[in-house]
């Protein structure tokens, strides 16, 4: 049988590496596990929110940025309960959050602060219409704040 000289082999290994590298890039694409979002960079939609157990106000907005990646900002006036344990989640409530209906978390991160302007990472079922931001207490076990976002009216030109 003939040696194969080192070159042909090595691009030969550096080949495979790239085909499955690409293979697994298009399944993870192709499952969702990217952030990025279609769409026109912008604010694709916004809440206000509203006070469950503990005083949580302001506005949670959630921005496709220019590579398509969605981002949640919380306004400048948002405040909450300060605390160790407080979290923020992307919620998509299955009927009303008033009477216990199905609910499905995805936790977006804790809260940096209690007051003031900060931004997260979301995924991209955040631009799926129905969505809330939710604010959760793990020490008292209690939803804080709830915006439930609408979606951001287009802009036309003149």
């Amino acid at each position: 049988m003939a040696k194969l000289s080192r070159r042909p082999r090595m691009l030969g290994s550096l080949l495979a590496v790239a085909v499955l590298g690409g293979l697994a890039a298009g399944i993870a694409v192709a499952r969702g596990g990217s952030n990025a979002s279609h769409g026109p960079p912008g604010v694709v939609s916004s809440g206000t929110f509203r006070t469950i157990t503990w005083s949580t106000t302001g506005t949670a907005s959630v921005i496709r940025d220019s590579s398509g990646h969605l981002k949640l900002r919380l306004g400048k006036d948002f405040t909450t309960k300060r605390g160790p344990d407080v979290w923020v989640y992307l919620a998509k409530f299955e009927g009303s959050i008033w009477t216990g209906n199905h609910v499905v978390w995805d936790l977006v991160g804790q809260v940096r602060r209690g007051w003031g302007s900060a931004t997260y990472n979301l995924p991209a079922a955040a631009a799926k219409p129905g969505m809330s931001i939710a604010i959760y207490c793990g020490e008292c076990g209690k939803l804080s704040g709830v915006a439930m976002l609408q979606p951001a009216r287009p802009t036309t030109s003149a």
